[in-house]
């Protein structure tokens, strides 16, 4: 009895497992495409957002699609199989889904002793159990569907992600230009890096010369990694640090000490001068300096004539230094005075003095070869600033239609240049601006000398033309007459027009001459006679100029 009861309840088991397993595969079908449609609806959050600002290219968007409905459906498909179901729970489900009214529950719980029974009410329980269960309809009662209103959800969410992926979006060119931008502003920032640990290990600096040397760069660097949203900001960072340095490298030049030393070291006749003479000639302050040393050390062993001769060498000297360096030329004199004089003690303290002002403009020099130095890596990084720049306002100008064709900016000044009857050139330029397109490139053309093709000028922006002529001007007076007075302007060559005959090649490729003015511009920024209100419109104007990238 005993053994037939415990089969009974293993053949419910085997049907509770089979219906467990069916179970499973509903809740499958339910939790994958539910996973799906969250995974989604991230995905499209996204696409929204990038859609209002720069978040991510269309290219992104269409991976992080594919990401979020993977990680959606897989997570949907592991919460369906990793949940797990007690036996009390599959036996609770099974009369409530397929309307048993608790046989398998009870018969559970006879099984296991909750209820107390006889033998033959527990045997009789169990088979009345294990024969409903085997009429069960499982297919209709656990039908494995898919809601249909979840799967116009997910196609719909399809659609509009290979839409956001497809369809142009502005946002991924700025983003795409932020990222550019990055990209360039980490590399100036590795350059800067590299720069630093350069001067910190120079050898010829002091401490005080490191740290003015290093203070431009850091606060440069600082700048940069603090962000910058666009290369103009980044230009405008390395300009203000490169004029930083070249105003020190400038302070600190003693090129032109250098060549009136070497112009000095002539009068240097005497077998006790002709060291410090050889020094000077080269130029060398450090050695210059060594040798004044070396005469402050052995002058008092000269004899009167040789210290009559030395002195007279320094004066000279001294007078053809006086205007470079008066402390240096100053020193000499006296020593040469003393020397004259006879007072040797006087002119060895003048020597030792002159030795420590030229070695002090031996570290001058120094600073100012590690300045020009900086300055010219400086002047490197902001030239792969340039040549990489896209220029985020020069694009958005195109974008908008604010870029004319460039041979209308190039055609009135081709027929102001090609008249030559003494129209001024902003007359030329009125008549070309208020011309329709192809006529002022035709007089662009007419300017370069007839020839064809004169340079990649395509992105020039034209203004509209603007009728002045209801506007009365203003007379001015010039501060000097070049006419009446050639003295207050220089030479005066002609005031008659320039005759042109053709032949002048006077067009050059626009790509070829924009660097070096952007660079010119940049540079200029830093200078203090501008106001800081207005850079930013010359930065605006520059970059409205650049070329665009074929």
């Amino acid at each position: 009895m005993t053994n037939l009861t415990t089969a009974t309840f293993s053949e419910i088991e085997q049907e509770l497992k089979s219906w467990n397993g069916r179970r499973r595969v509903q809740a499958l079908l339910i939790w994958a495409p539910r996973g799906l449609m969250v995974g989604l609806g991230i995905a499209l959050v996204l696409a929204a957002v990038s859609r209002f600002r720069p978040f991510m290219t269309n290219q992104e968007v269409g991976l992080a699609g594919l990401i979020c409905a993977a990680v959606g459906i897989v997570g949907g498909i592991l919460f369906a199989l990793l949940r797990r179901y007690s036996i009390n729970d599959q036996a609770i489900y099974a009369d409530q889904q397929f309307g048993l009214r608790e046989r398998v529950t009870s018969a559970l719980e006879l099984h296991q002793g909750t209820i107390d029974a006889p033998p033959d009410i527990r045997r009789s329980q169990l088979e009345d159990t294990l024969s409903t269960m085997r009429r069960v309809d499982v297919e209709k009662g656990m039908p494995l569907t898919i809601d249909t209103q979840e799967l116009v959800f997910v196609l719909a969410a399809i659609a509009l992600l290979a839409a956001a992926a497809i369809l142009p979006n502005a946002q991924s060119n700025i983003l795409q230009g932020q990222r550019a931008v990055q990209q360039v502003v980490a590399e100036q920032i590795d350059r800067l890096e590299e720069l630093q640990e350069q001067i910190e290990q120079n050898p010829e600096l002091t401490a005080e010369q490191r740290e003015e040397l290093l203070e431009p760069i850091t606060e440069a660097r600082q700048t940069l990694e603090d962000g910058v949203e666009s290369r103009e900001e980044a230009l405008a960072t390395l300009s203000d640090a490169e004029s930083e340095l070249r105003e020190l490298s400038q302070q600190n030049n003693t090129d032109s000490l250098e060549r009136d030393l070497a112009d000095a070291s002539g009068n240097f006749e005497s077998a006790a001068g002709q060291p410090l003479g050889q020094a000077m000639q080269e130029g060398d302050l450090e050695q210059t300096a060594e040798e004044l040393e070396n005469l402050a050390d052995s002058v008092e062993g000269l004899s009167e004539s040789e210290q009559q001769a030395l002195g007279s060498e320094l004066s000279q000297a001294a007078s053809e230094l006086q205007e470079t360096n008066p402390e240096l030329a100053e020193s000499l004199a006296e020593a040469g005075s003393a020397l004259q004089q006879g007072d040797a003690e006087s002119a060895s303290d003048a020597l030792a003095e002159a030795g420590e002002t030229a070695e002090g403009l031996a570290e001058q020099a120094e600073v100012a070869e590690a300045a020009e130095g900086a300055a010219d890596s400086l002047t490197e990084s902001r030239q792969e600033v340039t040549e990489n720049q896209e220029g985020d306002a020069s694009s958005g100008a195109a974008e908008d239609g604010q870029f004319g064709q460039a041979e209308g900016g190039q055609g009135g000044q081709g027929e102001a240049g090609q008249d030559g009857e003494g129209a001024t050139q902003g007359e030329g330029e009125g008549q070309g601006l208020g011309q329709p397109n192809n006529q002022a490139g035709n007089g662009g053309g007419q300017a370069g000398g007839g020839g064809e093709g004169g340079g990649s000028t395509d992105n020039v922006f034209v203004p509209p033309f603007r009728d002045l002529s209801e506007f009365e001007g203003v007379d001015i007076e010039l501060d000097a007459d070049c006419e009446a007075s050639p003295e207050n302007c220089g030479e005066l060559l002609s005031t008659s027009p320039t005759d042109i005959d053709g032949d002048e090649e006077s067009v050059v490729p626009y790509e070829e001459v924009y660097a070096e003015y952007a660079n010119t511009a940049y540079e200029t920024l830093s200078e203090d006679y501008i106001p800081i209100g207005m850079k930013g419109y010359i930065r605006d104007y520059f970059s409205s100029l650049e070329p665009e990238a074929e």
